[in-house]
């Protein structure tokens, strides 16, 4: 029970802080006109979209596969 009022806490002060966020940018957004703030706010906005949806390299996904491969291994043994 005080595990779920935790959890429920938390939860609560997480989506405040969200909300709180998300209204401050939408306010700011909207108080914006069509002038250079909102063009540098789009390019801006753009340049970030576009580095998040670059396809990952060969190396970390090897890396990556390496190490679940590895633990992998590791706990069979140990716990075989």
């Amino acid at each position: 029970m005080n595990s779920l009022v935790i959890v429920l806490f938390l939860s609560g002060m997480v989506a405040m802080i969200l909300l709180r966020t998300l209204h401050k940018d939408i306010a700011r957004y909207n108080q914006m006109e069509c002038g250079e703030d909102a063009q540098v706010w789009h390019v801006n906005a753009f340049v970030c979209i576009k580095k998040l949806m670059l396809p990952p390299r060969k190396i970390i996904i090897f890396a990556f596969n390496v190490v679940k491969l590895s633990c992998s291994l590791f706990f069979h043994k140990k716990y075989d």
